[in-house]
């Protein structure tokens, strides 16, 4: 029997689904992973998937897997705003050494994009180098290993949000401007940093910022909150459903 506080969570999380799936995203403003996952060069041992939460996702197996996307003038970054989002499936857990998920930017020290799983826990790590140097900051939460994550990083001004899942995760606030970046974008293992393993999919990027109620959707067309398992669970401020 469904417990009627349960039930009124699910009906109105299936309405804010309904709305949230009307929002459009300008094809002028968004890449889709033709334009970017499909044109990257597979590097290691990692592998193409035909069949994943998107159609054109990559596998990596071992820390030594990638994907280097060659330099797109669409994807480039400035000093204005921008963001990014893509589906991760982490396959191992936290090891002790922190490994590259994303990274933009012409070496380790040079940041337009960072995001990393920790070494020490499942959180993720990430930033952006500034003139003053490279700045970062560590999620709330942690990735669940074995499952889809959506990831949002978007660059507003003088913050930098993380979003998990379609929920707000932590901010880090810039004091000074970004350096940005026009290098090309690595998936997992880089020269300089072993990768994260697992799955990959639907790498969008903007030359915005999207709002709140897009990063949502992005993460709710996969999983509409009235297909998910009537269970929840609290991280500080938020009471969300989980798959």
């Amino acid at each position: 029997m469904n417990h009627p506080k349960i039930s009124r969570i699910n009906c109105l999380a299936s309405i804010v689904c309904i709305f949230l799936s009307s929002l459009a995203f300008s094809e002028s403003e968004e890449l889709s992973t033709l334009n970017v996952i499909s044109k990257g060069e597979l590097t290691g041992g990692a592998s193409r998937l035909e069949t994943s939460i998107d159609s054109d996702s990559v596998q990596f197996l071992t820390r030594f897997d990638g994907l280097e996307i060659p330099r797109d003038s669409r994807f480039d970054i400035g000093t204005s705003n921008y963001s990014v989002s893509f589906w991760f499936k982490p396959a191992i857990g936290f090891s002790g050494s922190s490994k590259n998920i994303l990274h933009k930017g012409d070496s380790i020290n040079q940041h337009g994009i960072s995001i990393r799983l920790k070494g020490g826990n499942n959180k993720l790590r990430y930033g952006v180098t500034t003139s003053a140097g490279n700045v970062f900051k560590d999620s709330n939460r942690e990735l669940i290993i074995g499952e889809w994550n959506h990831i949002s990083f978007i660059k507003k001004s003088s913050l930098v949000s993380l979003y998990i899942n379609g929920l707000e995760d932590s901010a880090l606030t810039l004091n000074n401007g970004v350096a940005g970046s026009t290098s090309e974008t690595i998936l997992g293992s880089t020269p300089w940093q072993i990768g994260a393993e697992g799955q990959y999919s639907d790498l969008k990027t903007y030359q915005r910022e999207i709002t709140k109620l897009e990063a949502a959707s992005l993460y709710q067309a996969k999983f509409p909150p009235f297909e998910m398992e009537e269970k929840l669970y609290v991280t500080g401020p938020h009471l969300s459903l989980i798959h």
